[in-house]
């Protein structure tokens, strides 16, 4: 199952013109990020099922990882560059909320 889904990967890459490298250097956004877990996958998959409303569980995801790491806030963000932007807006920001969804 595997050698048949790395083989239409490699099909799709070829496609677009585009040739998959070898990762050596870990976990990295300008490599496409991180290869899924199943795990991972399956909770995605089951998720695809539904709309919901982004704001709403953008606020319960964060609560969520703020309260397993026992900090006081925390945003999701969907890779790498947009964590530094988020983090540079709230830095200029600072405790001025005014206009935050």
């Amino acid at each position: 199952m595997a050698a048949k889904a790395s083989a239409v990967a490699a099909d799709l890459f070829e496609e677009l013109g585009v040739k998959p490298v070898i990762n050596a250097r870990s976990n990295q956004t300008l490599l496409g990020g991180a290869i899924l877990s199943p795990e991972i996958l399956d909770v995605m998959e089951r998720a695809n099922r539904y709309f919901v409303n982004m704001s709403e569980l953008q606020r319960k995801a964060g609560q969520i990882v703020a309260d397993l790491l026992e900090c006081e806030a925390a945003h999701i963000t969907p890779g790498c560059a947009a964590a530094l932007a988020l983090g540079a807006a709230a830095c200029v920001a600072g405790g001025d909320a005014a206009g935050l969804p």
